[in-house]
């Protein structure tokens, strides 16, 4: 998914990607670009982190919820971030 954040004092667009395996949670790998083009990655396993290092991009790890909804209008997105 990617969503263009027309307005934004600070980002102009969010990608989203999930990855599944079997018997395993859903990983979500989101990435904010700014308008400089510098991006950030936020990704919902700390595993998936470690396997990334090392990047020159700023990496963090955020619990994250995603769910895909085929309702009448179409398909929807939605990514929150969890707060513990």
């Amino acid at each position: 998914m990617i969503a263009f954040l027309a307005g934004h004092p600070t980002y102009e667009a969010i990608e989203a990607f999930t990855s599944a395996s079997p018997g395993r949670t859903p990983v979500v790998h989101a990435v904010l670009t700014r308008h400089d083009q510098r991006q950030i990655d936020y990704i919902s396993d700390g595993n998936a982190r470690a396997a990334r290092q090392p990047s020159t991009r700023e990496v963090h790890v955020a619990p994250v919820s995603f769910a895909v909804d085929g309702g009448p209008d179409g398909v929807r997105d939605v990514i929150r971030s969890v707060r513990t």
